[in-house]
């Protein structure tokens, strides 16, 4: 999870470190992460410490596994790969508490943002269904005056139709 280290050697379910270096293919197996994914989070830092073969070949170790789910989950939590750095324990710098919380706290604004968006998405629904069944039991369909008055009401984008707060 975020804010914890990640260490050079994870840790096997009998207890023991593991300290096997894998190929990319392997690590792109146990994580669920396709190779191409690994690359590119390499690429863009987000895993870092990987080893190469006189070859050239990638190795991973255990701490590899634990920073890939973990990026998996911030993911998951909705954070772009571009928040995930300021939640993640980078093995040269402590964490920055006051980045990682303002990164959790605009996380939280942007739920919020959305859960309010469908919130009032859900109230016109419920508005519009109302007024349908209404109608309908009434055996007519909607006037004119009552479609137009739709469109300006719901079908506006939320900018142009005023704060419906």
């Amino acid at each position: 999870m975020p804010f914890s280290s990640v260490d050079k050697s994870s840790v096997t379910p009998s207890g023991k470190a593991d300290t096997r270096l894998m190929r990319i293919g392997e690590l792109a197996a146990q994580s669920q992460t396709p190779a191409s994914t690994i690359r590119y989070y390499e690429q863009q830092g987000l895993l870092s410490g990987v080893q190469r073969t006189a070859g050239g070949s990638r190795r991973y170790d255990g701490s590899a596994l634990l920073r890939l789910q973990m990026i998996r989950s911030l993911q998951n939590m909705g954070f772009a790969l571009g928040d995930i750095p300021a939640l993640l324990r980078d093995e040269q710098k402590a964490v920055d508490h006051e980045r990682v919380m303002t990164t959790l706290n605009g996380r939280l604004e942007d739920i919020d943002t959305l859960l309010a968006s469908l919130q009032r998405q859900r109230d016109q629904l419920h508005a519009l269904r109302c007024l349908l069944e209404s109608s309908w039991e009434a055996g007519h369909c909607l006037s004119d005056e009552q479609i137009l008055a739709l469109r300006d009401q719901y079908l506006q984008p939320p900018d142009s139709a005023g704060n419906q707060d």
